[in-house]
């Protein structure tokens, strides 16, 4: 018996009950729905659907003679099992378009998704049965769930993520809350975070806040109603209600980048009081004496802590505190091109220490339109080694953070804490790098890598 959709109708055989392509027919063995998609231009293969044993086929690809009557091998593949390959005859191949598996060309003529009745039934079980064999829980003897488990590959069975996080209590997403995204250093903790928990089988939900705490809080808030079974955040101005509200819920929740002090809640950071320590006694040592300094924002945990260190290592070095050389940024590039152009004014500093990468960015090109040399009229040295970084003319000079490290670390975290339940918040901090390049006046040539990456525990 044979089916057939011509100009957009549908023909069924003569005395078939129903639309043929309604959900949940079930189609006997031996009968075949062909459908045939016209082009006036050249001939497409139908999709051949058979039955076996009461239980709904799959769509598969037939042949359709130039005429819009069946081949014989068209005919043979109508009949045959689901699973048999009938190749057509020589010469038939030129006539035939062969068409994707699946339909996507409107309503109601998606295939039906095998559901886990039909797995069921095909395995000669019942439905709780089936649910317990795919689910892993409660008891189903071994040779029980494994015809289970071919009924459900042989159907192409999907199992319904919905309906298996509201029995096992766990949806398998993760919250990932940054600042930005496309900031080269959050999408390498990103990255890192990714490749740790999708190994695990989770997946994750990503949110940038743009350093907008109403935007974190909204966040904060999606990420609960979506039930999610931790997050990893970097907050963008200490804890908001929302944040600690999330964190006394028992959400599982890590800190990334940045840590609020007084949070019951495990963080991975870098340890920016060194890096920072780290560049500014390399400019000493090359002979400057006159630094500023383009700091963050001092209401985010980075801009804070890095400017204290900056503070603290002239005094360490015997060297005056400017305030008109330290000059706090956006941790954007508008404000490193805009903050740089004030160290233009007046005296200037021999040299200049710049937060974070976007902020260097924009005080090079500041630098570059004004026609400073660099490094001989003005050493620059930034935070966040990038891999642009070494293509600049001259080669920028940066503390390297474990980026990717961070994010795999914050993850490892979050994962151990959802699957072992409680224990004692931990703080992880990463150590960063001193790549010095020719920005700062050091060199021409090869980087020197000064620093360690191992991680500390507090």
């Amino acid at each position: 018996m044979v089916c057939r959709l011509t100009n957009g109708r549908i023909v069924k055989p003569e005395g078939h009950p129903g639309n043929p392509l309604n959900r949940g027919t079930l189609w006997p063995k031996g009968v075949a729905c062909i459908i045939a998609v016209y082009d006036p231009h050249r001939v497409k293969a139908p999709l051949v659907r058979a039955g076996e044993k009461g239980v709904p086929g799959r769509w598969r690809q037939a042949t359709w003679d130039e005429g819009g009557g069946r081949t014989a091998a068209a005919r043979r593949r109508s009949l045959s099992p689901p699973g048999r390959r009938d190749h057509p005859a020589p010469g038939e191949r030129d006539r035939e378009n062969v068409l994707s598996s699946w339909i996507h060309h409107g309503p109601g003529l998606e295939p039906d998704m095998a559901t886990l009745k039909d797995v069921a039934r095909r395995a000669g079980v019942s439905v709780p049965t089936a649910a317990r064999a795919l689910g892993g829980y409660g008891h189903v003897s071994p040779t029980t769930r494994d015809r289970v488990l071919r009924a459900a590959r042989a159907l192409d069975y999907q199992t319904n993520a919905i309906a298996r996080s509201m029995i096992k209590g766990r949806t398998h997403t993760l919250g990932v809350i940054v600042s930005d995204n496309a900031n080269p250093f959050f999408a390498a903790v990103v990255r890192g975070i990714e490749d740790v928990v999708l190994a695990r089988g989770y997946a994750i939900m990503l949110c940038n806040t743009d350093e907008d705490p109403a935007k974190e809080a909204l966040y904060i808030a999606m990420v609960r109603q979506k039930r999610a079974d931790g997050v990893i955040v970097s907050p963008s101005r200490g804890a908001s209600p929302l944040l600690r509200a999330l964190v006394a819920s028992r959400v599982p929740v890590v800190q990334v980048d940045r840590r609020v002090r007084g949070l019951p809640a495990d963080a991975v950071v870098c340890d920016n009081r060194a890096g920072v320590a780290a560049a500014v006694a390399h400019l000493v040592r090359l002979g400057h004496r006159h630094i500023g300094m383009i700091s963050g924002p001092r209401q985010v945990y980075t801009g804070r802590e890095r400017l204290a260190a900056f503070r603290a290592a002239l005094r360490r070095a015997g060297l005056p505190v400017v305030d008109r050389w330290i000059l706090e940024g956006t941790f954007k590039e508008e404000s490193g091109y805009e903050l740089a152009g004030r160290f233009l004014e007046g005296q200037r500093p021999t040299a200049i220490f710049v937060a974070n990468n976007l902020m260097t960015i924009g005080a090079l090109l500041r630098l570059q339109e004004a026609g400073v040399r660099i490094p001989e009229e003005m050493a620059v040295v930034g935070f966040d080694d990038m891999d642009w970084a070494p293509i600049l003319t001259p080669p920028l000079t940066a503390v390297a953070q474990p980026s990717y490290a961070l994010g795999r670390t914050a993850a490892s975290l979050l994962l151990d804490r959802l699957e072992r339940g409680a224990s004692r918040p931990r703080t992880v901090v990463l150590q960063p790098r001193l790549v010095v390049r020719a920005s700062c006046g050091a060199l021409r040539g090869a980087p020197t890598i000064a620093g360690g990456s191992l991680p500390s525990l507090i």
